[in-house]
C-alpha cells in the first residue's frame, strides 16, 4: 500500500487533541490518531514560513509591537554579539525613532551589553546629511547638556609649519545641541590658514549677488589683512566697491552693508588671541565643526543652531630657534599646544589665555596678571591677556599677595605654589632678564638680554626676569610683641578687615628686570610681608581642572 501524508496547513493550530481512551484507532486524515500529529505539523510549517519571512527581510519595526520586547523579557545576556550575526542589524533595518529612551526601560541596554562602537557605525548613516560624517541620535545624546567624545581635540603636530597651526578634532563625538542628539564620527583637521575652517568660510566679493547677513567676503583684487562681513542683508552693486581698511569701519554696497574685520586666516592677526570651537546644526542636519573669534555663537548660526565645545590660545609672538624648546620655531599665530580645551578638558575658571601642565593637572595663565575692573566698584577681575598692562604693586590698581588671592579666589583661580612654578617655568630664559633691564609694562612677547624668547616649554610667558611673582606658600615671623597688625591696607575694600599676629611673609619668584644671573626656575625671595608693595612685583593665576573630583 502507498505512503499517504499529511495536508500541512501554514497556520498556528492553538490547541492539540489528546488522543482518549476508548478512541477508535482510525486511519485518514480525520482519524482521531492523526488529528494530533496533524496539528503539530501545521505548527512546524507556521514556524518555517515565519524564520523564512525573517531571512527575506519582511520583518520591520512596524511589525513589533511597542515594548513587545522588554528587558522584563529578555534574561540577562541572552542576546549578545555572540547570537546575532554581524550586520544582522544597521541603521537600515531599524526605522528612524523606532528605538528610544522612553520604550527601553532604565538599564535594560547599556553600554555593558551593547558594543558602543558597533551601535555608532550602524547609526552612521542614519543622518540627515554629511555624508556618513554626521548623524542624529534619537536618545543617548540627546540628554540635556550632554557631551562625550573619544579623545580630547588637538594640535596637529610640530614636525612641519602646516601642522603647528591645525587642529586635530576626536575621532568621534556625541553632543546635544539644543536638546537634540547629535554625532560626529570622523576626525577632522581645522586648518587655521583655511577658509572652510572658519564659520565665516569668506567667499571672493560679487556683483549685483544677494547677501545675507555675517555673509563675509574679500576684494575681487584678492585678499589682505581684511574681511568684510555683511550687516545689512541686500544685493550688492554692479560695481565693486572701494573696501575701507580700518576695523569696525562701515561701507554701503548697493543696499547691502559691510563692516571691516580681520581676516583670521593670516597667522598675524592670530597672534596672542583666544579662539572657540562650535559645532553647527545645518539645515539639512549634518553638523560643521568650525572656529570662530566670537565667544557666544559663530557667523552663520544662531545660539540655537550651535554650541560652543572648545577654544584655542595662539602664540603672541615668534619663538625662534631654541635647541631643545618644545616650541622651537613656531611662530605668531601658531596654536599653543597646551592651551587647546574642550568642555570635558578645561580649568574650573575661564580657560582664555591658559595652558595645561598635564605634570601637575593644574591650569596656568600664559601672561603674567593684568586686571579689569576696579576695588571701588568691587568688580575687580584679574585677566591673563597679551599686551595688557601687568598688575603690580604700583601699577593704577595696585596689588599685594592678599589682593590677589582675593581677586583671584573669587574668579575660581589662585596664586601657584613655588614648587609648582619651579616646574611649570621650565624652558625658559635661565640667569638672564628682559632686554634693556627696565620695566616693559606690557605682557608678553619679551626678548632677554641674550636675545631669546622669554617663554616656557608650555608656552607660559616671561616666567623669569620681568616681574617678580607672589606664590602661595605663607612664612611667619614672630613680632617679638604680643600686638597684632592689620591684615588689609588703603588698596584693599572696603568690606575687608581682619589683623595678623606675627609676620605673615610670601615668597616671590623668577626674578625681576634688574635681577640678571639671579633670575630663573629655582629663584626664589622670602623676605616681604603679605601687605608689601612693589613695582617689580606682579602675580600669575592658577586653576584647577575642572572634573577631577568627578
Amino acid at each position: 500500500m502507498a505512503d499517504t501524508y499529511f495536508s500541512e496547513e501554514t497556520a498556528y493550530t492553538d490547541k492539540i487533541r489528546m488522543v482518549a481512551n476508548g478512541d477508535p484507532v482510525d486511519g485518514g486524515a480525520d482519524g482521531p490518531v492523526n488529528k494530533a500529529l496533524k496539528g503539530l505539523a501545521n505548527r512546524t510549517a507556521y514556524l518555517k514560513g515565519e524564520v523564512e519571512k525573517l531571512n527575506s527581510k519582511e520583518f520591520g519595526t512596524s511589525s513589533i509591537s511597542d515594548k513587545a520586547v522588554t528587558s522584563q523579557k529578555l534574561a540577562d545576556e541572552a542576546v549578545t554579539a555572540e547570537k546575532i550575526a554581524s550586520g544582522a542589524v544597521t541603521a537600515e533595518k531599524i526605522a528612524d525613532n523606532a528605538i528610544t529612551g522612553a520604550k527601553l526601560a532604565d538599564g535594560a541596554i547599556n553600554s555593558a551589553k551593547i558594543d558602543m562602537n558597533d551601535l555608532q557605525k550602524a547609526l552612521t548613516d542614519n543622518s540627515g546629511g554629511g555624508s556618513g560624517a554626521s548623524f542624529m541620535v534619537s536618545g543617548i545624546a540627546a540628554a540635556p547638556n550632554y557631551y562625550e567624545r573619544s579623545e580630547c581635540y588637538k594640535a596637529k603636530g610640530n614636525s612641519v609649519a602646516a601642522d603647528r597651526h591645525t587642529i586635530k578634532t576626536p575621532a568621534s563625538l556625541w553632543l546635544n545641541v539644543n536638546n537634540a542628539g547629535y554625532g560626529l564620527t570622523a576626525s577632522k583637521e581645522l586648518d587655521l590658514s583655511k577658509d572652510a575652517t572658519w564659520s565665516a568660510n569668506a567667499q571672493q566679493w560679487q556683483a549685483n549677488h544677494t547677501y545675507k547677513v555675517d555673509d563675509v567676503v574679500y576684494p575681487l583684487s584678492g585678499k589682505t589683512s581684511y574681511y568684510y562681513r555683511c550687516i545689512t542683508e541686500g544685493t550688492s552693486s554692479s560695481l565693486e566697491p572701494t573696501f575701507p581698511t580700518e576695523l569696525g569701519k562701515k561701507y554701503n554696497d548697493g543696499n547691502c552693508q559691510w563692516v571691516c574685520e580681520l581676516d583670521y586666516t593670516l597667522a598675524s592677526n592670530r597672534a596672542g588671541k583666544d579662539f572657540y570651537i562650535f559645532i553647527g546644526v545645518n539645515a539639512d542636519k549634518s553638523l560643521k565643526t568650525c572656529i570662530s573669534a566670537n565667544s557666544t555663537v559663530p557667523y552663520g548660526y544662531t545660539a540655537t543652531t550651535s554650541r560652543k565645545v572648545g577654544g584655542f590660545h595662539c602664540l603672541c609672538a615668534d619663538v625662534g630657534t631654541i635647541a631643545g624648546h618644545t616650541l622651537n620655531e613656531y611662530v605668531a599665530g601658531d596654536i599653543l599646544p597646551a592651551s587647546i580645551w574642550d568642555l570635558n578638558h578645561r580649568p574650573m575658571s575661564e580657560p582664555e589665555g591658559m595652558v595645561y601642565i598635564d605634570g601637575l593637572d593644574m591650569w596656568v595663565d600664559i601672561y603674567l596678571c593684568s586686571w579689569s575692573g576696579s576695588t571701588a566698584e568691587k568688580d575687580l577681575k584679574t585677566i591673563s591677556k597679551y599686551g595688557a598692562v601687568t598688575g603690580d604693586g604700583a601699577s593704577t590698581e595696585k596689588f599685594h599677595p592678599l589682593k590677589w588671592e582675593q581677586t583671584m579666589g573669587e574668579q575660581k583661580k589662585r596664586l601657584p605654589w613655588v614648587r609648582e612654578f619651579r616646574i611649570f617655568s621650565v624652558g625658559s630664559n635661565q640667569s638672564t632678564n628682559i632686554k634693556g633691564s627696565t620695566d616693559a609694562n606690557t605682557t608678553g612677547g619679551h626678548m632677554d638680554t641674550a636675545g631669546r624668547r622669554m617663554i616656557s616649554n608650555y608656552g607660559i610667558e616671561d616666567c623669569c626676569g620681568f616681574l617678580w611673582q607672589w606664590c602661595a606658600d605663607v612664612g611667619y615671623a614672630t613680632t617679638g610683641s604680643s600686638s597684632y597688625g592689620n591684615g588689609f591696607d588703603v588698596n584693599d575694600r572696603s568690606d575687608v578687615k581682619g589683623q595678623i599676629y606675627g609676620g605673615e611673609y610670601r615668597p616671590l619668584v623668577g626674578g625681576g628686570w634688574y635681577n640678571g644671573a639671579v633670575c630663573g626656575s629655582r629663584s626664589a625671595y622670602w623676605s616681604n610681608g603679605s601687605l608689601y608693595l612693589h613695582a617689580a612685583y606682579g602675580a600669575r593665576g592658577a586653576s584647577e581642572p575642572m572634573g577631577r573630583n568627578a
